[in-house]
């Protein structure tokens, strides 16, 4: 479901999910790196990950700042869905980002440059 949102504002929110999960694939190649003992791309990811960290504070400073609050996610067999609230005047404006699995996998290949 679609809340009657800015735009600016649902791709703040886009952005934050994908952060989220580009963040959580560095970790996990990161640990993998560790235990292999391979110090070049070691530092390489740590950069990286450093980068996505600091954009996703300044990301999550401008959500807090909209009063926006996104919920875990809900799986399904082929689709995610992130439930998520604005906090307004009058109460709250609720809606939703849904995301077939494999769309997801293609762009944060496509954004980490990956396979």
């Amino acid at each position: 479901m679609k809340a009657n949102i800015p735009k600016e504002l649902e791709d703040l929110i886009d952005e934050k999910i994908y952060l989220d999960l580009e963040i959580h694939i560095l970790n996990t190649k990161l640990n993998k790196l560790n235990a292999m003992k391979d110090n070049d791309r070691i530092i390489y990811f740590e950069k990286k990950l450093g980068q996505k960290f600091k954009e996703r504070k300044k990301i999550n400073d401008q959500l807090r700042k909209e009063k926006v609050t996104i919920y875990s996610p809900i799986n399904d067999d082929m689709f995610v869905q992130y439930d998520f609230s604005i906090k307004t005047n009058g109460g709250y404006k609720e809606g939703n980002f849904r995301y077939w699995k494999s769309a997801i996998k293609y762009k944060l290949n496509q954004r980490l440059n990956t396979k």
